[in-house]
């Protein structure tokens, strides 16, 4: 029997999934500067979130 091919199957697995990672991780870095860049300008101080604490902003309807 061959003592190089007891480990083969595992070390083959091991750098496939080393080698796909590192592919979705350049994927997913080159995906996010695409649509930061996309972005229009002037748009990330109206990024959605909690409603605004101003008066002018509030909803002035009560429960009834």
């Amino acid at each position: 029997m061959d003592p190089f091919t007891s480990g083969s199957g595992e070390f083959l697995f091991s750098v496939v999934g080393v080698i796909a990672l590192g592919i979705a991780m350049a994927y997913g870095t080159w995906m996010w500067n695409k649509r930061r860049k996309s972005r229009p300008p002037g748009t990330i101080g109206r990024a959605p979130g909690p409603a605004p604490k101003s008066a002018e902003g509030r909803d002035t309807r009560t429960a009834a």
